[in-house]
């Protein structure tokens, strides 16, 4: 090649580099700044907000609300407040210490046997996402498969759980051996224990990029029909400020609508918060979620009403009245005209 003709091609190359450098880079994310077309708030409110676990795929929407400014729109200062293990949320949001909360359904349950006055305005996952895991061609193929196996049980909650579904499956807690243990999957791994009970979106993810073949069973098909991802707040905040419930809770699904939508996107603002997860881990734990959030036959987030007095009643709280589906029934009416 001749040192004319190099002279000559140096400038159209670095013309070629520009263009794919400027034009052809990665793109914005698609929603850097998505828009909410309610009312917001005439004043600045802050108001604080706790997950019940670290930042997650299960609380994406909030994550995503806060991150790409959906509550700023409707001018609320949203603090998300980091999860404490051992720390009473039903006890700090019913004392007004936060104004917000997710709780798990035992959590509520143990709020109103306590008699502490909060209320459910509803519900991000509408099935139980709980599961027992065990190793794939061991036959254990349902609850009833259980007797004699050792099956994880992290707490007294699942130890409740475990118990409804053992029993529904025609056994008793005297028919397998409950091993006490936390987060430790190595204790199923390496055949501590026969069975591992956990949530959909967490451990058969974990299993499954460690390379373990499982056998996944649901446990809302043997009768735990319970809503999850509640989200609640104390009975003053709704009597005082009902504009800030509504502005939270219409941030907050529109947060989850737009999150289910750029799943990407969503991670990155859980990441902005937790620059330690494991991306990879998250994308398979958000595609699994989804499932349990949009099942079609409710808006997000909405409650049956006959379905919760039902599990209310099946746990002793015939005469609970702490559900207020007001503001979503609000939010989706002014959506719809």
């Amino acid at each position: 090649m001749s040192k004319r003709l190099l002279i000559l091609l140096i400038p159209i190359a670095l013309v070629i580099i520009f263009f794919i450098i400027f034009v052809f880079k990665e793109p914005k994310l698609e929603s850097s700044s998505p828009s909410i077309s309610a009312k917001p708030l005439e004043t600045k409110q802050a108001v604080r907000f706790m997950p019940n676990w670290f930042p997650e795929a299960e609380f994406a929407g909030y994550f995503f609300a806060k991150h790409f400014g959906i509550y700023d729109q409707l001018n609320l200062d949203v603090e998300i407040l980091p999860f404490i293990h051992g720390y009473d949320i039903s006890e700090s949001l019913a004392a007004g210490k936060i104004d917000f909360a997710v709780l798990s359904m035992n959590e509520f349950v143990r709020s109103c046997n306590n008699k502490k006055e909060l209320v459910v305005l509803g519900a991000i996952f509408q099935y139980e996402p709980s599961v027992f895991i065990s190793k794939a061609g061991e036959g254990l193929n349902s609850p009833s498969d259980f007797k004699g196996k050792k099956i994880i049980c992290k707490n007294s909650d699942w130890k409740r759980t475990i118990q409804r579904v053992i029993t529904a499956s025609g056994l008793s807690l005297d028919d397998v051996q409950l091993v006490e243990g936390q987060d430790k999957i190595e204790m199923f791994i390496n055949g501590e224990v026969d069975i591992w009970a956990g949530y959909a979106f967490d451990e058969p993810i974990e299993l499954e990029i460690a390379g373990v073949n499982t056998k996944t069973i649901y446990l809302y098909d043997y009768g735990i029909g319970d809503y999850q991802g509640i989200i609640a707040t104390r009975a003053a905040l709704v009597e005082n400020e009902p504009r800030t419930v509504e502005a939270f809770l219409e941030a907050s699904i529109y947060g989850w609508d737009v999150a289910i939508k750029d799943q990407e996107s969503a991670l990155k603002a859980i990441m902005a918060f937790d620059p330690e997860i494991s991306m990879s881990f998250q994308r398979k734990s958000m595609s699994a979620i989804v499932p349990f959030i949009h099942t079609g036959e409710l808006p997000k987030g909405m409650i049956d009403r006959a379905r919760w007095d039902s599990l209310m009643r099946e746990k002793g709280l015939e005469n609970e009245s702490s559900l207020d589906l007001s503001f979503l029934e609000k939010i989706y009416s002014m959506q719809r005209s």
